[in-house]
């Protein structure tokens, strides 16, 4: 789900959805031809000094064992797909805010589930081994059941790009002009299955997340899992929507 805020964020809106209008539309290409079209693309801004870096947002991919899907297999044929029309001078950027793995063990049990998360964890190795930029944040079903942030019980400090890189609850990456900053509002330990719904913005987090977004950016976005309707703030007198509308945030994507 994207959610997009204030003026500016019809700029980030428009690149992202050009990605995916690009994909759309080359499904009736063959492979080679669409490639050819897209590294064209990708390219033509090229002499004027400028490269046009393809940064795509994917959530709720739901990795199941228990109910078998092809998400895995689709996102890796995606991945794929844009290595061929991405440069070493431009890699790939793959934003995943959450809900990587469904983490259902029955139909009132919740849990994770090794498997589904070493899936999970080759899309991860393939986007880095093209040289590729991975930013995952965890979703509430990410955390049924989870007790602690070490890998024996958190699967995602293990298996996912962040986790890996020990990135905090807050953390940016510059892709070009633009500031990603994500945000980790799953709470932790977390409820298992039924009871993990909503996300929670301590004040401490929305703190930190003031400070990066302070940084000097031709656009910031921001992602998390939750859309805004659903993060509750059980203290203080910041809210979430009160940061990003501080700081000029172009766009939330959830």
């Amino acid at each position: 789900m994207t959610r997009a805020l204030f003026g500016a964020s019809v700029v980030i809106l428009v690149i992202v959805f050009h990605a995916f209008n690009l994909f759309a539309d080359a499904s009736s290409d063959s492979t080679s031809t669409a490639s050819q079209r897209l590294s064209d693309q990708a390219q033509a801004g090229q002499g004027q000094g400028s490269i046009t870096r393809f940064c795509v947002q994917v959530t709720d991919l739901h990795i199941s064992s228990r109910t078998p899907n092809t998400r895995a297999e689709d996102l890796m044929h995606l991945v794929a797909f844009l290595q061929t029309v991405t440069s070493p001078q431009a890699p790939l950027c793959l934003i995943v805010s959450g809900d990587m793995t469904d983490a259902k063990k029955g139909a009132l049990l919740g849990g994770q589930l090794s498997e589904e998360w070493e899936a999970y964890g080759k899309i991860v190795k393939a986007v880095r081994n093209s040289g590729g930029l991975v930013l995952d944040i965890p979703g509430n079903h990410d955390r049924f059941g989870v007790g602690g942030q070490s890998a024996a019980s958190d699967p995602f400090r293990l298996h996912s790009a962040s986790g890996q890189a020990n990135r905090s609850r807050v953390f940016s990456e510059r892709v070009g002009g633009a500031l990603l900053v994500g945000v980790d509002l799953a709470p932790l330990p977390g409820p298992n299955w039924p009871l993990n719904f909503f996300g929670v913005a301590y004040e401490s987090v929305l703190e930190e997340l003031d400070q990066v977004l302070a940084q000097e950016a031709s656009v910031k976005v921001v992602f998390g899992h939750y859309p805004l309707n659903t993060v509750v703030h059980p203290d203080g007198a910041l809210r979430l929507t009160n940061v990003l509308q501080r700081r000029h945030v172009a766009a939330y994507l959830s």
